[in-house]
């Protein structure tokens, strides 16, 4: 539940990795770790961010680099390795989060307080027809105050949050369901226009929604 927008220096090398997972698809990977909750800190630490440096940042980037390799071989078992790697990260993510966890007292300021509850709310409705208007009914404040807010505190628009949250589903979709065509992932995402739906995941992208499957083999 925290937007995460990098801001980049052109002069430096820079790689980013985003991971969309669904708990329900670890299940048979966390059976016997129950009694070990290592979404915790994803269930009860919003807006929170780890800062890695040193070994620690060397340990997190060996398992990211294991997960592409494995998940690259396009196999059974290197599918099963590729989770079994995931399910490592989340236990290191676990571990990096036990004092945070403990240290909740700290309350965050009231703008992040309402940011997080607009960004809540986009998490819940994103495959609706939203407008400024139902976040102003929700949450008791004037839409042009928190379209300010929201630009204010992440830097984008709520809008652009928004779609980035569609294309990052249809992405989600395209992958797991790979019989859904363009036009049935563009409307189960919230998009009421194909057209619409595939400027703005070629403008997120580089590629067509078309492009896109064919590059994983999923046509």
């Amino acid at each position: 539940m925290t937007l995460h927008c990098a801001n980049i220096d052109p002069e430096v090398e820079y790689v980013r990795s985003i991971i969309h997972f669904e708990p329900t698809e670890l299940h048979g990977f966390m059976e016997p770790l129950y009694s070990l909750n290592i979404l915790q800190p994803f269930q009860e630490l919003n807006n929170y961010r780890i800062g890695l440096l040193g070994q620690e940042k060397k340990e997190f980037e060996e398992i990211l680099l294991r997960m592409h390799e494995r998940f690259d071989r396009k196999d059974p078992i290197g599918y099963n390795r590729f989770r079994l790697a995931f399910v490592d990260l989340l236990h290191l993510i676990y571990e990096y989060c036990q004092k945070p966890l403990k240290d909740r007292g700290e309350l965050p300021s009231q703008k992040a307080m309402t940011v997080q509850s607009i960004i809540s709310y986009l998490e819940n409705n994103y495959t609706e027809d939203i407008h400024l208007e139902q976040l102003q009914e929700h949450l008791h404040m004037s839409k042009f105050y928190l379209s300010k807010l929201f630009k204010e505190v992440t830097g984008i628009t709520i809008f652009d949050f928004l779609y980035r949250r569609r294309i990052n589903q249809a992405k989600i979709l395209f992958l797991m369901q790979k019989k859904l065509t363009v036009t049935e992932v563009c409307f189960q995402v919230g998009f009421k226009h194909v057209a619409h739906f595939s400027r703005v995941f070629k403008k997120q992208t580089s590629v067509t929604p078309e492009q896109y499957k064919k590059s994983k083999h999923i046509v």
